[in-house]
């Protein structure tokens, strides 16, 4: 029998029971316990992640040996992809999972912010244990702590010390009284801002203990910016040996999945609406599923306090579920903007959503690092008016990858890229074709013309043209 942490999960359609709680708490108004926002909790309806859940089992019958013969190397894997896809509910699913038969400790990337902290994590963990006091009569009284008329007392128990991080391991491993150690899951949230030293030291520990068949496994949960804090690691191996198995891209959900996970919900809390109507407004999220989340709460509430007694969702283009949406959305683009126009790297955004564009016209076309170079370096040559470009291309690249807005599902760093939240660079598109909007849209001409740099034209034979041959 081999693990399956989606057991328990509505991935297709949702169970009475939960049909029943959810019309419970819909009629309660506790619409964002219908469809909580990012990692608030998990969503009633868990779509499009079996890939990644296949791997996440494969690592839980490594740990638990429910297979035969481990595939050797260190039990670990990372979920890295943009903001709001779903990384810490796929990491949350897999701990409650994984409790039932095995020891689950959860932390941070505060966790691991220094090597300290993460000895200290570790002992924490561990429950300590009770503190007696033995006293024994020594030779000669030489005062001070501990040390009384010549009575040495010693306190037992407590919490466990340890010098280094696998000590600190061995002693939360243990031993569980039957002479084996304990099935242990290690998960850490937001890795990307762990110290490289400290991670490195927690993926030697993890090695090392390994390689004494003690079963640990770790997982790492972050934006694409924790694929250099492990490559800034002194456990470089960790990248280089089973990067296929090790490595789990979460990315956007497909439009029809975006629809999926908003209308099943929907009808379990007594919801009307239009099958169709809302197939064409999942195409708003763009794939996003924080997106298809604030698009399926933005109906509900819509349905209840707008709707009448029928309760009905209107998705119509213009109506009061697209109103509602539009400005939920708006209040995250507006944060992102206001990051990267602080920066002068608005020229940039505009570049790579075009970008993105034209790759999403054909799907056989990928985007590939040279034009994302040039497309970043476009947008520094070209910033708003009155605004000047604080950041080389290399830094306003990783900028970009650091919000979430650009990433390599592959990992590899020559790509092939996409953008993190395609609808955010519609609103840059917006803003930049506005003519209320002077210092952009004055812009605007001199960004077309780069655009020949880094996006092919087709050739009258159809075949693309107009990049280097060395790209």
């Amino acid at each position: 029998m081999t693990a399956d942490m989606l057991a328990n999960v509505s991935t297709a359609k949702l169970s009475r029971q939960e049909s029943k709680r959810i019309l419970k708490l819909a009629r309660a108004g506790l619409w964002t316990r219908v469809f909580p926002a990012g990692s608030m909790e998990r969503p009633r309806l868990l779509v499009g992640r079996e890939r990644q859940a296949a791997k996440l089992n494969a690592l839980m019958d490594e740990l638990l040996g429910r297979v035969e013969g481990r595939g050797g190397g260190t039990l670990g894997v990372v979920l890295y992809g943009p903001r709001g896809v779903g990384k810490t509910v796929l990491l949350d699913t897999l701990a409650e999972f994984a409790e039932g038969s095995a020891l689950v400790v959860r932390g941070t990337g505060n966790s691991l912010a220094s090597v300290s902290s993460l000895i200290q994590f570790v002992l924490g963990k561990i429950s300590p244990a009770p503190e007696t006091t033995r006293s024994s009569r020594g030779k000669l009284a030489l005062g001070g702590t501990g040390i009384e008329g010549g009575v040495e007392t010693k306190t037992l128990g407590g919490r466990p010390q340890a010098g280094s991080v696998e000590d600190a391991m061995i002693a939360l491993v243990g031993d569980s009284g039957g002479g084996m150690p304990k099935p242990t899951l290690m998960t850490f949230d937001e890795a990307h801002v762990s110290d490289p030293l400290a991670l490195g030291a927690l993926l030697n520990a993890v090695q090392l203990l390994n390689g004494k068949g003690w079963p640990v496994a770790v997982t790492l949960a972050g934006t694409p910016d924790v694929l250099d804090v492990l490559r800034g690691a002194k456990a470089t191996w960790f990248l280089d040996r089973g990067a296929s198995r090790r490595l789990i891209p979460v990315g956007n959900l497909t439009d029809r999945e975006c629809a999926l996970a908003i209308s099943e919900p929907l009808h379990c809390a007594g919801v009307q609406f239009d099958l169709d109507e809302l197939d064409e407004a999942a195409k708003w999220c763009r794939g996003s599923p924080y997106f298809s989340q604030a698009l399926g709460l933005s109906a509900l509430v819509s349905a209840y306090e707008e709707g009448g007694g029928e309760r009905r969702a209107d998705f119509r283009e213009g109506g009061p579920v697209g109103t509602r949406f539009q400005e939920a959305a708006l209040n995250r683009y507006v944060q992102a903007w206001a990051d990267i126009d602080d920066k002068g790297l608005t020229g940039c955004a505009r570049q790579l959503g075009a970008l993105w564009r034209w790759s999403q016209a054909d799907p056989n076309r990928e985007i590939d690092s040279y034009q994302v170079d040039q497309a970043v370096q476009s947008g520094l040559r070209t910033p708003p008016i009155n605004v000047e470009a604080q950041h080389s291309p290399r830094e306003a690249k990783r900028h970009f990858r650091h919000l979430g807005l650009l990433w390599s599902p592959s990992g590899s760093r020559s790509g092939p890229w996409e953008v993190g939240v395609p609808s955010f660079f519609d609103y840059v598109e917006s803003i930049y074709q506005s003519e209320t909007a002077f210092g952009y849209h004055r812009t605007l001409e001199a960004l077309n013309a780069d655009l020949a740099g880094f996006i092919p034209r087709e050739s009258s034979s159809g075949e693309e043209r107009g990049r280097p041959a060395s790209s």
